[in-house]
């Protein structure tokens, strides 16, 4: 399946959840993830359903699919990063001069995969297993954050039904 199919659109754009969820575990409750990690999973799933139905090609729907998530999730970044850069008094990045130049990037990505037609569609197995390998850092953190509260709560169970015998 790894080596046939393209996931990693779909697994890119859960892991801004999942590791934004890995990084604050200690902040937030667990029910809390579900929510915007099917939202980010069916929106994934439903532009890479689009995009087979624009390309009629799988690996130019994933690569379009996974160029257009990783824009959509780093673009809060970006804007951070370059939201202090000044021109004398006057600030380069604001959302009106920042968003255009991300959809012109997107556009020419989007371009690009467009014309790159048939010409030797490399096997997704690559992409499939990078994207898994991100999954693995905050999937553990989480799993770990919860076997731990699990754990303590079971250890406060085990010393308050000492308590009242």
């Amino acid at each position: 399946m790894l080596k046939k199919f393209p996931l990693y659109p779909i697994l890119f754009s859960i892991f801004p959840v999942l590791s934004l969820a890995g990084y604050n575990i200690d902040e937030i409750s667990l029910d809390v993830i579900w929510r915007p990690l099917l939202t980010s999973l069916l929106i994934g799933a439903v532009l890479l359903g689009f995009a087979k139905w624009i390309f009629r090609d799988w690996g130019r729907a994933a690569l379009a699919v996974s160029i257009t998530i990783v824009l959509f999730f780093i673009y809060g970044q970006v804007y951070n990063l370059l939201e202090d850069v000044t021109f004398g008094d006057m600030s380069l990045f604001r959302h009106r001069t920042l968003l255009p130049l991300f959809g012109m990037l997107l556009l020419l990505a989007l371009v690009f995969v467009a014309r790159r037609g048939n010409r030797s569609n490399p096997s997704p197995y690559w992409l499939n297993l990078l994207s898994i390998v991100l999954l693995v850092y905050p999937s553990f953190q989480i799993v770990a954050n919860v076997l731990q509260q699990w754990s303590a709560d079971r250890a406060l169970n085990s010393s308050y039904s000492q308590v009242v015998e």
